[in-house]
């Protein structure tokens, strides 16, 4: 099964909600969400709060899956 472009990029475009601690963000664009992965990865130490030793496990290897898929790419 195959997806239409416009029905992908309708997907693409729907808003998420995005929960930062004890807050929740409904209907934000899923660019933040992305963004706030992307932060989370590169400094996992900013959940440090809300961490149960779980989170930052999986954020240390998920760095290490893109560090090493970013050096496969540059060789």
């Amino acid at each position: 099964m195959y997806i239409k472009a416009d029905e992908l990029q309708a997907e693409r475009d729907a808003p998420v909600d995005v929960q930062i601690g004890p807050q929740l963000v409904e209907e934000a664009p899923q660019e933040l969400r992305s963004r706030l992965w992307l932060a989370l990865i590169d400094n996992p130490q900013l959940c440090h709060t809300y961490d149960d030793g779980k989170v930052r496990h999986h954020l240390i290897v998920a760095s290490h899956l893109i560090s090493a898929c970013n050096a496969a790419q540059g060789a």
